[in-house]
């Protein structure tokens, strides 16, 4: 029989990785990315980009209850700023494990109840607008091991994070949780997406309207190194999203961004674990400025795979005005009266202290709040005298005073019609702890009147291993004063001014304290031109500016000056010759051809024509009465105010009859 041939079906089984190579199809080359538009670079002018002390709030230095009676204390032990980075170490904290910490990161720090805010980076004077930017995007390094569930959440107020009887609906309000990972990652949360986590104690403010307050919790693990590289708070929209595409992986994946395509020398963070499909799409404009290239990889592994292309993120450029600022002009009052600023280099620079021991004027090594240096600072520096019965310290320095009759308060008082903006500096020995006397506060007198002007406090920063000087810049006319008796008179900042004093601190203890530079200066003023200067921060040029003016400081509806001035032009010479009189502030628009920013000057420029107003002499009264009784009362000294009425400098002399004293004689 014959034999019929064999045959034989073979079915061979491939892999789908050997059907489907594994790809990242996109980005597939270079992405230009449009910076969403950020909080700190649009509102405080001022990225959150770890390159210094006030990148974050100054509260992550209340460390652990024994360093700062201030609540809530961070649990955070040696926070430091290098290098582009914030590094801190979580401390122990008692609670529901033995491995707990509470761990917490302001961001935007909430003022204080009846504090006046400047001088800090409050929210009430930077408030977040969370209609607007609704991102929180992140990128931080948690030292394993610390994953396991949910964990990270964010906290925020409204009307400051304390709930009194001065701000009822104060209070923090505490988002749902989201992952944390071990090692780098970043973050991009939708706030109002995340919700909020209903906990007794807590309110439940959605993310809308003005927060004042912002404050991150990355996990609930001691003894953990936290590191950050940036933080944004961003606007979002479809003009900053990007989506990133794969195919041939056989299951869900883990996506990394990487400032290059090589595995080999780590990667810059997770961005999203165990994805399902072959698409995601991200706020890839919330990432800070850079290039970013996307790896993928089976979840759970570190087989990655890159993409042939990159997004380049773009930075959004940062406009700040240096002239004119809050600060005034470089006319103060005691340099143009007595010709001696209060640049604490010599004993006039102080008139009188009471409450104060061993006050002198040394050298002293100091630093201010981002750390930079100020080494053998001239200043006066002195220490709060023992309590007594009716004294709790409470040192005073008195700049001018009006007794006895022979002080700078007496014979040339301030003309507070021309000088008002008051810029001080000042710092304060040990650890920084305003429940317990960290403020400072501004008294002043009328020399019409017998009651002082008490304004509110100001909060003083500063720390137990160094000396630090912080800066204080507050309109004078502006500034709030304490309520009802706290303040005798409340008159204000008007009139002219014959005692100006500044309270560094009301510690109870014998805390030492220093001031540097005060002034109270005049607004800048211009006549046919102004010259107006500004900084420009942008990585990815030279962006170019547009100048306005305008009756106010805000709304952005101004007149324009000049446009698209050269790029990177940081100066322009205003002309103002047909400008009618009056004061204007000054705005900028930058631009880079993507990304764009503005910005207000602090302060107004004061326009006066000389054309008809030549300088004459003015004097506040034209007839002095003086009457006495022999051997009895004698009529007191009276003041005439001797002013310019024009623009200019003149010198003046006065002259009386024999039996009439004047001081001064000239001017």
């Amino acid at each position: 029989m014959a034999k019929r041939p064999l045959t034989v079906a073979l079915v061979f089984v491939f892999p789908a990785a050997a059907l489907f190579a594994q790809a990242v199809t996109a980005p597939a080359a270079k992405d230009t990315v449009k910076a969403c538009p950020d909080y700190a670079t649009e509102v405080q002018r001022d990225r959150m980009d770890m390159d210094r002390r006030t990148d974050l709030g100054y509260r992550i230095y209340n460390g652990l209850p024994t360093v700062s009676n201030e609540q809530p204390p961070s649990y955070l032990l040696n926070p430091t700023f290098s290098g582009g980075l914030f590094t801190a170490t979580t401390a122990p904290t008692a609670g529901p494990t033995p491995t707990y910490s509470a761990a917490n990161i302001t961001l935007l720090d909430s003022a204080y109840p009846g504090a006046d805010p400047h001088g800090n980076k409050f929210g009430a004077l930077f408030p977040i607008d969370a209609d607007k930017y609704k991102y929180f995007a992140v990128r931080i390094y948690l030292q394993p091991d610390i994953e396991g569930w949910p964990q990270s959440k964010l906290l925020w107020s409204k009307e400051t994070m304390y709930q009194t009887a001065l701000t009822p609906n104060g209070g923090l309000t505490i988002s749902n949780l989201f992952p944390a990972y071990n090692n780098w990652a970043i973050h991009i949360i939708d706030i109002p997406a995340l919700g909020i986590l209903a906990l007794p104690g807590y309110r439940n403010d959605p993310w809308a309207g003005r927060v004042d307050s912002l404050r991150f919790d990355p996990i609930v693990f001691r003894d953990k190194e936290i590191r950050i590289d940036w933080i944004r708070i961003v606007e979002g929209g479809p003009a900053y999203e990007r989506t990133i595409t794969w195919g041939g992986f056989p299951g869900n994946v883990d996506i990394f961004l990487d400032n290059d395509a090589s595995a080999a020398n780590g990667n810059l963070g997770q961005l999203a674990r165990n994805v399902a499909g072959t698409s995601r799409t991200f706020l890839a404009g919330a990432l800070a400025a850079g290039n970013y290239y996307i790896a993928v990889a089976p979840t759970g592994t570190a087989n990655f795979v890159y993409s042939a292309g990159f997004y380049a993120v773009t930075e959004q450029p940062i406009v700040d005005f240096t002239k004119p600022t809050a600060a005034g002009s470089d006319e103060d009052y005691v340099s143009a009266v007595w010709g001696d600023p209060w640049d604490m280099a010599n004993p006039q620079d102080v008139e009188r202290t009471d409450n104060v021991e061993n006050g002198r004027f040394v050298p002293l090594n100091v630093q201010d709040l981002n750390g930079n240096p100020f080494n053998n600072a001239t200043v006066f520096h002195g220490t709060a005298a023992p309590p007594s019965p009716g004294n709790v310290g409470d040192p005073i320095v008195r700049f001018i005073h009006f007794w006895p009759p022979t002080l700078r308060g007496a014979m040339r008082p301030i003309d507070t019609s021309k000088y008002h903006n008051l810029v001080f500096s000042m710092g304060l020995g040990g650890p920084s702890s305003p429940n317990d006397g960290s403020i400072a506060r501004v008294v002043w007198k009328v020399d019409s009147e017998t009651a002082e002007n008490v304004a509110k406090a100001f909060i003083v920063r500063h720390a137990g291993d160094r000396w630090v000087r912080q800066t204080f810049v507050r309109d004078l006319r502006k500034i709030e004063l304490e309520a009802g008796a706290s303040s005798p008179s409340h008159s204000g900042w008007t009139g002219m001014v014959d005692s100006f004093r500044i309270d560094p601190h009301e510690f109870s203890d014998l805390r030492a304290f220093f001031f540097d530079d005060v002034k109270i200066t005049a607004d800048w003023t211009a006549d046919a031109s102004f010259l107006a200067t500004w900084t420009l921060d942008d990585a990815d040029g030279a962006p170019a500016v547009s100048l306005y003016y305008d009756t106010n400081d805000s709304g952005f509806d101004g007149t324009l000056i000049a446009a698209n001035l050269a790029a990177g032009a940081t100066s322009h010479n205003w002309d103002t010759s047909a400008v009618p009189a009056g004061s204007y502030w000054l705005y900028a628009i930058v631009n880079d051809g993507l990304n764009s920013n503005r910005a207000y000057s602090g302060g107004p420029v004061v326009i006066r024509h000389a054309a008809g107003g030549t300088p004459a002499i003015a004097v506040s009264r034209s007839v002095l009465n003086f009457g006495a009784v022999p051997g009895g009362p004698l009529t007191e000294a009276q003041k005439v105010v001797v002013s310019n009425s024009g623009t200019g400098t003149l010198n003046w002399t006065a002259a009386a009859a024999p039996w009439v004293r004047v001081t001064p004689g000239s001017g």
